[in-house]
């Protein structure tokens, strides 16, 4: 049967009902309210051709995920769903050209401007949701990056990680399987206040919950963060883009650990101290009092919702599953966390600080509540009602986290070695986000900020500074040695 290539949404006679449907969440992240693209940067260290990327475009990564050969399109009931359709590989490679003989910081920032123009593009409806951007210019960590942008609606972080596990290889040795972190990836109980069982805990457990529902509730319909110095407040109902500043650090995984095991937290309550302290030495050189701004700042925090509704071991578990694909994707606030005082104080008390927020989060059932709280949104207001509160959610918020876990080994793709590797997350209603994945035994920070309202540079100095104060701190003369 000849399909027609649009997703525009119309009503057609010869829809079939095995086409799978949309889900809700994948609705949300592609409307005429939100969407939201993650672009995710690779930079090779040797190069490649044309011939060879559409080659391996064809051979290699649409045959990863059924839904790159797929539209979205409406039947004649108003239901969503993904539409097969005929993909040609040269209509999804775009090749951007800049001058010849530039330097290498020069490429560099043309890298980040050009990912941050394709961020603020809608993708074309007559295509299925990706591209594949050949940059042919050195820069700092390669001679020639790759640029996917793929719509999230496709998948969630996990999802693409189960493509990414299916479209690279290991660098030194292709034929052995790639290997992830040994994490648990199931909630842990706060042994602070006591077991389940233990009439106390579960008391404690029901007041944090109720407390939970009620806050969740408020921060996606009326509590709105108060604008500051990471918060514009200024997103107008029908706005999906505003132009953004790039600006990503690396950080060694084994400095990150040392951390970690230093003051007995997580790997995330170290993210989490790492982006808060940022925030506190940025809005502290921007003169502003960022303790008394922090008392309606609120973080959010995406969660994956298939950790907890399967027993999964660990990360290699989850990526074997046949339960990988869709959006399973949902977020949480938190509030973030901040220490009284300037620029002098203990980077590690942000930390500690982020431990006791998120153990405290871990002593609640709202993860488990929050798919029955958007299913009675969209039941009593509808599809466009869902996408309003989730949309409020992000926009009335002053910032956000979301963190992948890559494979332990270099990895290369095509058979190009990868010098690095990072994504972000565009469209997002808010002045400033964050990304981290942990790939090749490297952190990867990412900020994405709002173009003319954050001073980028000075953003940036504060990232670079924070984590050496962090270690500085932890460490002492030990750092030094180390370092």
């Amino acid at each position: 049967m000849q399909s027609r290539s649009s997703s525009k949404p119309t009503h057609e006679e010869d829809i079939e009902e095995e086409w799978p449907v949309v889900c809700p969440i994948s609705q949300c992240l592609n409307s005429s309210t939100l969407t939201f693209t993650i672009l995710g940067l690779i930079e090779l260290e040797t190069t490649i051709t044309e011939c060879e990327t559409l080659d391996y475009l064809n051979k290699v990564l649409i045959p990863a995920c059924p839904l790159f050969s797929s539209i979205i399109v409406t039947d004649k009931e108003g239901v969503k769903r993904w539409k097969k359709v005929d993909v040609q590989a040269e209509n999804h490679l775009i090749i951007p050209t800049f001058p010849t003989g530039l330097e290498i910081e020069s490429y560099d920032q043309l890298l980040r401007e050009y990912v941050s123009k394709i961020g603020n593009e809608r993708f074309s409806r007559e295509k299925p949701l990706w591209e594949c951007h050949l940059f042919k210019y050195p820069s700092a960590n390669g001679v020639g990056s790759f640029v996917f942008k793929l719509g999230h609606a496709i998948g969630d972080g996990y999802a693409y990680m189960k493509i990414l596990s299916m479209i690279v290889k290991r660098a030194e040795n292709p034929h052995l399987p790639l290997t992830y972190p040994n994490l648990s990836l199931r909630q842990r109980r706060n042994d602070q206040v006591g077991r389940m069982s233990n009439f106390l805990g579960s008391f404690v457990k029901c007041i944090n919950t109720v407390s939970d529902i009620i806050y969740n509730t408020l921060k996606t319909t009326v509590m709105v963060d108060c604008p500051s110095a990471i918060r514009s407040g200024k997103w107008k109902k029908k706005e999906l883009f505003k132009p953004i500043d790039i600006y990503s650090i690396k950080l060694s995984l084994k400095r990150v650990r040392e951390v970690k095991s230093k003051l007995g937290s997580t790997m995330n309550d170290v993210i989490t101290g790492i982006i808060s302290y940022v925030i506190h030495l940025y809005m502290a050189k921007m003169g502003q009092n960022s303790t008394k701004a922090a008392s309606s700042m609120t973080m959010l925090v995406m969660l994956n919702m298939r950790v907890l509704k399967n027993n999964y071991k660990d990360i290699d578990d989850m990526m074997k599953s046949a339960d990988t694909w869709g959006n399973h994707s949902r977020f949480f606030p938190v509030k973030i966390p901040s220490i009284a005082g300037g620029e002098n104080i203990n980077p590690l008390d942000f930390i500690t600080k982020a431990k006791e927020h998120m153990d405290r989060s871990k002593n609640s059932m709202i993860f488990y509540l929050l798919d029955p709280l958007l299913d009675g949104v969209r039941s009593i207001f509808g599809q466009k009602g869902m996408e309003q509160v989730v949309r409020l959610g992000f926009k009335n918020a002053s910032t956000l986290i979301t963190s992948l876990v890559g494979p332990k080994e270099q990895i290369s793709i095509a058979d190009r070695p990868i010098g690095n590797f990072y994504f972000i997350v565009a469209g997002i209603p808010q002045s400033l986000t964050f990304t981290s994945m942990s790939c090749m035994e490297q952190l990867q920070l990412v900020a994405t900020m709002e173009k003319g309202f954050i001073d980028s540079n000075l953003f940036a100095s504060c990232m670079d500074e924070a984590f050496e104060n962090i270690f500085q701190a932890a460490f002492g003369n030990e750092a030094k040695k180390s370092a």
